[in-house]
C-alpha cells in the first residue's frame, strides 16, 4: 500500500532555510569542530565560520568535502539572493546576470576574481527576478545597488521573503565597495517626517527630469517614481527624501503649484493628515460614522466595513460589487477609480491590512465630500459602512503598498 508522510512527522526549520536530511547536520559539524591549529575549544561562532568555510581536505564522520560544500552553499542560499524590480521590457537572464556583474566590479563589490552572480530566475511578465550571488558579502553589495539605472529604468533591490536576518545579523559590503562610483540614489524612501510626495508629473517627463527638477534644491537621498508593475510608465507621482532635511519646506513652498507642461505640481510632506486629526489611521474601532479629516484637497472616499474576504474571492461577485459602488458613488460627481484589495492568490504572501475596505477616487473634493455625507453611516450587505476622506498623497502610499502585495 502507498504510504504517505504526515504532516505531524514534517519539521519546519526556524532557520530560514531547509533542514538537512538526519544526521547530515551533525555529520557537517564535527567536520568543522575537527582538530584545527592552535587545538582547544571552538565557540559557537567558530563553529559557524568553520562550517560555512571548512578547511581544505577535512573529511570525517563518513561526509566528503564536496558534501560540505554543497550543506553550506544551500544554508547561506536564503542570504545570497535578492529580488530585482523594475526591470526593463527586453532584459533577459544574460542581460541582468551581465549588467549586476559588470556593476560589482565596477563599484569593487567583489571578492574574488570571476563574475559574482551565479544564477537567475527571470519573471519578465510582471519585469521582476532573482538573482543569487556566490558570497553574503556580495549580495549585500548587491542589496546597495538599489536605484541603479538599467537602461534607463531604476532598478528595486530587496530581500526575499525567506530572508533570516537572524541568522546573519551583521551583514555588509566589502570593505573597498563604492556605491558613489556608480551615481545611485536609492528608490527606498523610509517613512518619517523628511518623506516627501511629489503629484500630478507628467507622464511624459523621464525619471532623469523629475529628479533634476527636485534637485534644484539639494541632493535626493532617496527617490521612487511610482509606475506600473505591467507597463513600466509613470503613474504620475513619486515619493522622495533630501540628503539635507532643512530644504524641505523651502522646496515644497517653491514647488508646489508649479506649472509642468500642461499639470500643476502637488508637492508636500507625506506624512498623515490622520494623526494630526487624532485618529487613528488603521484602528477602524476608531472610525465611527461621520468621522472625517476636513481638508479642502481631499478626492478620495475610503469606505470600511463594506467586503469581507468571501466577497472578494469570487470574480464574479467582486465585479458585482465593483459595478455597484461604482454606480452609487458616481451619483455625487464624477468618479476615476474604485479600488477594492484582493487576498493575495499566492499562498504565504502577507495580508494586507486594507482588506476589506474600499478607495473611490473622484475628479474634485466637493463630490468627495458629497459622497462621504452620502454614504457614511448606512448599510450595505447588512453592514454598517464608515467613511473617511484621504489626501492624493495618502491615498497613493496606500495604492503603492497594495500593487507590491498583489
Amino acid at each position: 500500500p502507498l504510504v504517505t508522510k504526515s504532516l505531524w512527522d514534517m519539521r519546519e526549520s526556524p532557520y530560514g532555510f531547509p533542514l538537512p536530511a538526519p544526521g547530515v547536520a551533525a555529520a557537517a559539524i564535527a567536520a568543522a569542530i575537527s582538530p584545527h591549529p592552535g587545538g582547544g575549544a571552538m565557540n559557537g561562532s567558530q563553529v559557524m565560520h568553520r562550517l560555512l568555510n571548512p578547511p581544505q581536505g577535512v573529511a570525517t564522520n563518513g561526509i566528503s568535502m564536496s558534501q560540505a560544500g554543497a550543506l553550506s552553499m544551500q544554508q547561506t542560499r536564503h542570504a545570497r539572493r535578492l529580488y530585482v524590480g523594475n526591470l526593463p521590457v527586453d532584459a533577459n537572464e544574460q542581460d541582468i546576470a551581465d549588467f549586476f556583474n559588470q556593476s560589482l566590479q565596477q563599484s569593487n563589490g567583489t571578492v574574488e576574481e570571476g563574475d559574482p552572480v551565479i544564477s537567475v530566475y527571470l519573471n519578465l511578465e510582471k519585469r521582476f527576478a532573482f538573482i543569487e550571488l556566490r558570497s553574503v558579502t556580495e549580495a549585500a553589495a548587491s542589496l546597495q545597488l538599489d536605484g541603479l539605472l538599467f537602461r534607463g529604468m531604476s532598478l528595486r533591490m530587496r530581500r526575499p521573503n525567506d530572508f533570516n536576518p537572524l541568522a546573519f545579523p551583521d551583514l555588509r559590503p566589502p570593505q573597498t565597495f563604492d556605491a558613489s562610483l556608480l551615481g545611485i540614489v536609492p528608490t527606498q524612501v523610509q517613512d518619517g517626517p523628511n518623506k516627501v510626495f511629489v503629484g500630478g508629473i507628467p507622464y511624459s517627463l523621464s525619471e532623469d527630469n523629475i529628479k533634476e527638477l527636485l534637485q534644484s534644491f539639494g541632493e535626493l537621498s532617496a527617490f521612487n517614481l511610482i509606475k506600473d508593475a505591467t507597463s513600466g510608465l509613470s503613474k504620475g507621482y513619486a515619493f522622495f527624501e533630501y540628503a539635507d532635511p532643512s530644504v524641505i519646506d523651502t522646496a515644497c513652498k517653491r514647488l508646489n503649484n508649479m506649472q509642468v507642461g500642461d499639470k500643476k505640481l502637488t508637492v508636500r510632506r507625506a506624512t498623515s493628515s490622520m494623526a494630526s486629526a487624532g485618529i487613528p489611521p488603521m484602528a477602524d474601532a476608531g472610525l465611527l460614522p461621520g468621522a472625517v479629516v476636513e481638508s479642502s484637497t481631499a478626492n478620495v472616499l475610503e469606505l470600511r466595513n463594506m467586503v469581507t474576504e468571501e466577497d472578494l474571492n469570487d470574480d464574479e461577485e467582486y465585479e458585482d460589487i465593483l459595478d455597484d459602488i461604482r454606480e452609487e458613488s458616481g451619483k455625487s460627481g464624477e468618479v476615476e477609480e474604485v479600488l477594492i484589495p484582493r487576498p493575495p492568490k499566492e499562498s504565504g504572501k502577507e495580508r494586507l491590512l486594507e482588506l476589506g475596505r474600499v478607495y473611490v477616487v473622484f475628479k474634485d473634493p466637493d463630490a468627495c465630500r458629497k459622497a462621504f455625507k452620502m454614504m457614511s453611516g448606512r448599510k450595505f450587505g447588512g453592514r454598517t459602512v464608515n467613511a473617511l476622506c484621504l489626501e492624493e498623497d495618502q491615498y497613493a502610499e496606500i495604492k503603492q503598498k497594495v500593487g507590491a502585495a498583489a
